[in-house]
């Protein structure tokens, strides 16, 4: 579906003279790294729209996004299967997030908050077996994990005592959500080995 959609996009773009038809491949690639890098953002807000967490759903999808990217952690091999897993996580944080919101003062959250970062900073980031870090890259992502976690536990750490709990509580779950999709990786002992 989405080989397709970026298909037809390029091939409109041709059509459009907006670009060369010897760079179909190069703008078909893109398109389809584009659309789906932005899968995450549209299935989080879709369930934003349905739950009436739209909002929360932006909150939400910020740090996972941010982070994950440089972070790491669990991947499936098939695209349709991390589409419908992807969609059923999203749903569930979403439906968490709900639930958490009926609660005066999260206090619990932030302490599963702070563990989290604390996993990210002394994990991040963790290998995949479709990618794999030069040192180099494992050096970069690291301090740029780190720095994304730390930026999102004071976001967090501000909206919660400020009691912004709309923007608090998404920001934490994706934290943790987050922290939690490395841990297959930890356990299975594919986490990156330390680089000084």
């Amino acid at each position: 579906m989405i080989r397709f959609v970026s298909s037809a996009l390029t091939a409109w773009l041709v059509r459009e003279k907006a670009i060369l038809s010897e760079d179909t491949q190069l703008y078909a690639y893109a398109a389809y790294c584009l659309i789906w890098g932005l899968l995450p953002v549209i299935i989080s807000l879709l369930f934003g729209v349905l739950f009436g967490l739209v909002i929360e759903s932006l909150f939400l999808i910020l740090p996972f996004i941010l982070l994950r990217k440089f972070s790491g952690g669990f991947h499936l091999k098939s695209p349709a299967l991390c589409l419908v897993c992807s969609a059923t996580l999203l749903s569930g944080a979403l439906l968490a997030i709900e639930e958490l919101l009926t609660i005066p003062n999260p206090t619990l959250l932030t302490l599963y908050v702070l563990l989290a970062v604390l996993s990210l900073w002394f994990h991040s980031p963790v290998s995949s077996v479709e990618k794999r870090l030069s040192c180099k890259e494992i050096r970069a992502f690291r301090t740029i994990a780190r720095c994304i976690a730390l930026f999102c536990l004071t976001g967090y750490l501000l909206m919660a005592f400020t009691q912004q709990f709309t923007i608090a509580i998404p920001l934490g779950v994706g934290i943790i959500l987050t922290a939690l999709l490395q841990i297959p990786n930890i356990l299975s002992g594919k986490q990156t080995t330390n680089v000084s």
